[in-house]
């Protein structure tokens, strides 16, 4: 029963102090809400992949995903790449990202006098930078579960690169005799690699 009383008797100061801190709370939030900007948006954000787009051409102003090769006539085993000027082609970065360059030979390469693919070659020559790459065909078959052989000089968006293409062979590449030695069906895939 005392108990009770001293309860009773502490009641209007308890109801007093909840109402004060009910009020306190109040007040907190609105003066917090009060200093609180309004929401500034930038809306309609997207979130874009670039892209990568290597054409080539045989001339610098028509440009597909694929165009017809060339013949290497009198190539001479033991002898200089041919032909002296090299055959030319064009590559270009229709992209929005710097492109690595890659390069491969499809594994369906017609060799009915069993050349050694290994000691005939194929020389790659960056007009603008004067860099050669002399890959044997058999590497460059090879590599191509791999993605294909490093060219060097990357291409920037919308540039367009001038290369020399010729061929050679070692003088031990194939034995016999006779003149009618041929590989065809080199199919040269270049891909395009973004550089990240």
């Amino acid at each position: 029963m005392r108990r009770l009383r001293n309860f009773n008797k502490h009641v209007p100061l308890l109801r007093a102090v909840g109402v004060l801190g009910a009020v306190g709370i109040l007040v907190s939030s609105v003066t917090y809400a009060s200093l609180q900007s309004q929401q500034a948006v930038l809306a309609g954000n997207s979130i874009r992949s670039a892209t990568a787009d290597l054409r080539i051409g045989t001339s610098a102003s028509a440009f597909s995903a694929s165009r017809a090769g060339f013949t290497f006539a009198d190539v001479a085993p033991g002898g200089p790449a041919m032909p002296a000027d090299g055959h030319t082609f064009y590559l270009k970065n229709y992209g929005t990202t710097t492109l690595g360059l890659n390069v491969a030979v499809n594994s369906s390469v017609t060799n009915t006098k069993s050349v050694d693919l290994g000691k005939t070659f194929v020389q790659l020559t960056r007009v603008d930078t004067g860099a050669v790459q002399t890959l044997s065909v058999q590497s460059l078959i090879d590599g191509q579960a791999a993605g294909g052989t490093a060219v060097t000089d990357p291409i920037v968006p919308a540039a367009v690169v001038q290369y020399r293409l010729r061929s050679l062979m070692d003088a031990d590449a194939f034995t016999g005799t006779g003149v009618d030695v041929e590989v065809d069906a080199v199919d040269l895939v270049f891909s395009g690699i973004p550089i990240l």
